[in-house]
């Protein structure tokens, strides 16, 4: 089965598919990320990034928050407090706590597909997934944080792309992709392709609904 993009024709995305199939996918044993496509994007660095749109895909049948492609830079970078609490509810979304297991008590974040540290307030569906703590803390916030401290260092702009990656008609996603290219250097100084599980230790999840409960053997 291959992994379809919500690229809605957007002129950067490769047309169609990712060329791989979850089933290439490590399974989950503990580790949040793994590299995929030996760290590079599929997409290319492009000579005219500059001209770059940036693009939020609409909402699928289901009403799923699909690929966000971006263009970070000094200027899209956010240090400020958040100003309202997000109230917004992704697909797969569960108001669940597990206190004795997770240090924040509850399972699953709003987690942004472009983060806030690089992009500012967008808190739209279009940019919202429900994931796990661990998933947003352990999976996507070390690259997250690897491209706003490059960004930081250079001055440059870093072309982005996060895809959420669901099983057929699943309203929780399995993961997701990120990819990133520096531009002004064609990629030498930053280049990033990981896919991230949407796991979370010791809790097992029903993805086609978001529901969850303790594993059995404890291990997630």
């Amino acid at each position: 089965m291959f992994i379809m993009l919500f690229n809605h024709l957007h002129p950067l995305l490769q047309p169609g598919v990712i060329p791989f199939t979850l089933d290439e996918i490590p399974v989950y044993k503990g580790r949040p990320s793994v590299e995929i496509n030996h760290g590079q994007p599929y997409f290319l660095p492009l000579e005219d990034w500059h001209t770059h749109v940036d693009s939020f895909s609409s909402l699928d049948a289901q009403h799923r928050a699909g690929s966000a492609f971006v263009v970070i830079s000094a200027d899209t970078l956010c240090t400020g407090q958040r100003t309202e609490r997000n109230l917004q509810r992704p697909t797969g979304w569960h108001t669940v706590r597990y206190d004795d297991l997770i240090p924040d008590k509850y399972l699953y974040n709003r987690c942004h597909l472009i983060a806030r540290e690089l992009y500012g307030d967008k808190d739209e569906l279009e940019n919202l997934i429900t994931g796990t703590r661990y998933f947003n803390v352990e999976g996507m916030l070390p690259y997250e944080n690897q491209i706003f401290q490059y960004i930081r260092k250079t001055q440059n702009h870093v072309l982005y792309r996060v895809t959420p990656i669901y099983h057929e008609q699943d309203l929780l996603a399995a993961g997701v992709l990120m990819e990133a290219c520096s531009c002004e250097d064609q990629g030498r100084g930053l280049t990033l392709c990981v896919y991230c599980h949407n796991a979370q230790p010791f809790i097992k999840i029903d993805y086609a609904t978001g529901q969850s409960r303790r594993a059995e053997n404890q291990a997630g």
